[in-house]
């Protein structure tokens, strides 16, 4: 039976550089898809509708919201009427 007194300090040391206490390990590649940050919605649209999905808990002004088209509709309004104003208060000047 070998004692530690037998081993040299360099023994000691080329073994615990050889053989780590913890190697290092790889995680799988699902375990590394999950730890991304992930984007947060306000409410769900019609695409990410899950399992869990319970129209119930949504008023009707939040899905009016995270309708696309209200959004390009409202948008295109608020830029028109803006031009509109600038091009009127031009004109009077």
């Amino acid at each position: 039976m070998t004692t530690v007194d037998e081993f040299s300090y360099d023994d000691l040391e080329r073994f615990a550089r050889d053989h780590p206490k913890n190697p290092p390990v790889k995680a799988p590649l699902h375990v590394e898809a999950r730890q991304r940050p992930r984007r947060q919605r306000k409410s769900p649209t019609p695409a990410n509708k899950g399992r869990f999905y319970r129209p119930d808990l949504f008023s009707s002004w939040d899905r009016l919201t995270s309708n696309l088209a209200v959004r390009l509709v409202a948008s295109t309004v608020l830029v028109g009427g803006t031009g509109l104003l600038v091009v009127v208060a031009l004109t009077r000047a």
